[in-house]
């Protein structure tokens, strides 16, 4: 009994069921992996998003003239 026989009338219904399972993910495999992802971010989520720091720019000095009449000699 440790050495029994596995011939081709007892591998047919593995076959079949691995058949099967691989003809399911070829029809629905996009879906059934985006099931997945949800599935998986409900059951355990990742870290919650944290906007990013905004930087403050600092005011824009006012626009003086680099030369004036007055100035001009």
């Amino acid at each position: 009994m440790l050495f029994s026989y596995i011939g081709p009338e007892t591998m047919m219904p593995v076959a079949s069921v691995i058949a099967a399972v691989a003809g399911v993910f070829m029809m629905f495999g996009r879906s059934v992996v985006g099931f997945g992802r949800n599935l998986v971010r409900r059951v355990a989520p990742g870290p919650k998003y944290v906007p990013p720091p905004t930087i403050e720019k600092p005011d824009a000095p006012e626009a003086t003239p680099a030369h004036t009449d007055a100035e001009a000699p």
